[in-house]
């Protein structure tokens, strides 16, 4: 996984946003999307789950990893299904029972979209900055987040200094 931190912003653009927007017949687009969503996927397990380690090692306060953990695997698993199942999915056009756990379900992925996002965008600011952060610290990441086609360009050179070079000294 810390093979994500290590690449050029340009080799994000091409694994997330490029794979991400192809389009083509069935079968090779799902599968060029499923190449987005484990890019994505593994881009944010490894900024979080290296970012908690370094930022323990700062003596920072601990955040909520596991549920972080569950919640980012749960988004590309969900993604990926979404993908996979996509063409074979019909309309009925009216209410059933089990709409109801699906939009619950749904309810909860998109929690967990935003948990994992803003888990990502503190552990940056913490460890960029060595020390705690208020929200205010880690909206630029946020908006950046929110423009990833753009925000890749600038975010993934700042993962390279702040969590390769330390590394790669000792």
């Amino acid at each position: 996984m810390r093979r994500f931190l290590e690449l050029k912003h340009w080799h994000l653009f091409l694994l997330i946003v490029i794979c991400g927007s192809w389009s083509s017949p069935s079968p090779l687009e799902e599968i060029i999307h499923g190449i987005a969503t484990l890019a994505m996927t593994g881009w944010l397990y490894a900024i979080g789950v290296y970012g908690h380690r370094q930022m323990m090692d700062l003596g920072l306060s601990p955040m909520k990893i596991q549920l972080f953990r569950f919640n980012v695997l749960l988004v590309g698993i969900t993604f990926l299904c979404s993908f996979i199942w996509s063409p074979y999915i019909v309309e009925s056009g009216s209410f059933q029972l089990t709409d109801i756990p699906i939009g619950i379900f749904s309810l909860y992925v998109f929690y967990a979209v935003i948990q994992v996002v803003f888990f990502v965008c503190k552990i940056l600011a913490k460890n960029e900055r060595k020390s705690e952060v208020t929200f205010l610290d880690y909206l630029t990441y946020l908006i950046f987040m929110g423009i990833l086609p753009v925000g890749i360009w600038i975010i993934q050179p700042k993962v390279n200094r702040i969590f390769v070079k330390p590394f790669t000294a000792s």
